[in-house]
């Protein structure tokens, strides 16, 4: 855990016009490997995406039992807005650990892998451990997560860096399944990292530092899977997902990564509507 003062930019939007406001894709959900075709496929959209077109892919790492968080998270939610606005290729994750679990509240978002995630970027970048919250842009620069004024200078200086790989999928919705096609094209074998978040989600906390507060998020990853794939490569991912009753937008992001640094190499994101 590590205090931070949250300073609000409100120049971000005008400074990343400046960069030229890409297309944004749609965005992603939850789990892993291969299911079959459904028998009636549901609607899917297509993500365009190329090589060289710079993408921002922004990891927080956080929980809802750390009391310097919730700062970060609305720093996050108004980078998501303030880019969506002007349909800048930023696509921003939650992902909670689960190491403050023991504070008097259990985030009921946390998981273990996402933990495990946070320490290989760690281990990665030379640190000398975790903390929260931490924001790491398209795996390259960490920071305080809620701090706004660097956050929104890293991602500048991500969207001024041409992608070396491109990304593209199609998503559909199934049963009580999601199913993601992709296409990676690289000059290199890369990680794909395929990332299911709640669009929206909020939390009323009540016990531990955040007792007694109501806590907003977006994009909440519920699942993240991850495959090697080769310079140019197809395949699915699937994963379980809840069913049309308990429905909401679904943001999906899938993003190359270079299995050596970690890095992000090219991105593509969609929201899947509620059903």
């Amino acid at each position: 855990m590590l205090g931070a003062r949250c300073s609000r930019s409100v120049g971000f939007v005008a400074a990343l016009a400046a960069f030229g406001c890409q297309t944004r894709g749609s965005a992603i959900a939850p789990e892993a490997a291969g299911a079959g075709p459904a028998a009636n496929p549901g609607p899917s959209v297509v993500a365009p995406a190329g090589t060289g077109v710079p993408v921002a892919v922004l990891e927080l790492f956080t929980s809802e039992g750390c009391s310097s968080c919730p700062a970060a998270d609305e720093n996050l939610a108004r980078i998501t807005e303030e880019a969506d606005k002007v349909g800048l290729r930023v696509f921003t994750l939650e992902l909670h650990v689960d190491y403050w679990n023991h504070l008097g509240w259990a985030d009921p978002f946390s998981d273990a892998r996402y933990s495990l995630r946070q320490g290989a970027y760690a281990k990665q970048l030379g640190a000398q451990g975790v903390y929260t919250p931490q924001l790491l842009v398209n795996g390259r620069e960490e920071l305080v997560g809620s701090d706004s004024a660097r956050s929104r200078a890293a991602i500048a200086r991500a969207l001024q860096t041409p992608a070396s790989a491109a990304v593209s999928f199609t998503a559909r919705r199934h049963d009580a399944a999601i199913d993601v096609e992709y296409r990676v094209s690289a000059t290199q074998a890369v990680d794909l990292n395929v990332a299911f978040a709640d669009d929206a989600a909020q939390t009323h906390v009540p016990r531990g530092e955040n007792a007694d507060r109501l806590l907003l998020h977006r994009h909440v990853v519920r699942a993240f899977r991850s495959v090697r794939v080769g310079g140019a490569a197809t395949g699915r991912v699937s994963v379980p997902w809840r069913t049309a009753g308990t429905s909401t937008p679904v943001f999906v992001a899938a993003f190359a990564s270079d299995p050596g640094t970690l890095a992000v190499l090219g991105a593509d994101a969609r929201l899947l509507p509620a059903e």
